[in-house]
């Protein structure tokens, strides 16, 4: 028997989830003159990637309902990530770097030569940023000698902002 749908956005919510797209509902509270006021900001967060590499299952403070953060206020990101091997260079010790997207990265998450196809999850803190508004929290795939090295360099791989594939999260910040 085939379910009506009485509401739009529980029939688009469902739609988008029998498609396969992951998301987040992201909850913003604000205060006004008359009360709180709460609003739902739907945020897709598809499996993010780089070249070799993706992250997915993202979940901040534990939880895949993402509320605004405070200024300055540290939080914690959990995330699943996959790394391959380089065609190019086999025995080349590969990083996962994350950090803000208007920013340089600030965690290294991942050190190794990956096997074919290597699988792991990571629990790291980062700190949001001091002023209001929305930041996106990104990664990359460096192939230096250590997480020191890889940081030390204090530039996405590819020399300028990463771009929006490399994207896992989003934060709002108040």
């Amino acid at each position: 028997m085939q379910q009506k749908c009485n509401s739009g956005f529980r029939c688009l919510l469902g739609a988008l989830i029998m498609l396969g797209f992951p998301f987040v509902l992201a909850v913003s509270i604000a205060s006004a003159d008359d009360g709180p006021s709460i609003g739902y900001t739907l945020t897709p967060f598809y499996p993010a990637k780089t070249d070799g590499a993706r992250l997915s299952k993202v979940k901040i403070n534990g939880s895949n309902i993402v509320p605004a953060i405070e200024a300055g206020s540290k939080f914690t990101v959990d995330v699943t990530f996959d790394i391959v091997n380089g065609e190019g260079c086999p025995t080349c010790i590969a990083q996962i770097t994350v950090g803000f997207s208007h920013d340089v990265p600030t965690r290294c998450i991942y050190s190794d030569i990956p096997t074919t196809i290597q699988t792991g999850t990571r629990s790291f803190t980062l700190r949001a940023p001091g002023v209001p508004g929305r930041f996106y929290l990104a990664f990359d795939r460096p192939l230096q000698f250590s997480c020191a090295d890889a940081l030390a360099v204090q530039d996405w791989s590819t020399g300028s902002s990463p771009s929006p594939a490399q994207y896992f999260a989003v934060i709002d910040v108040y």
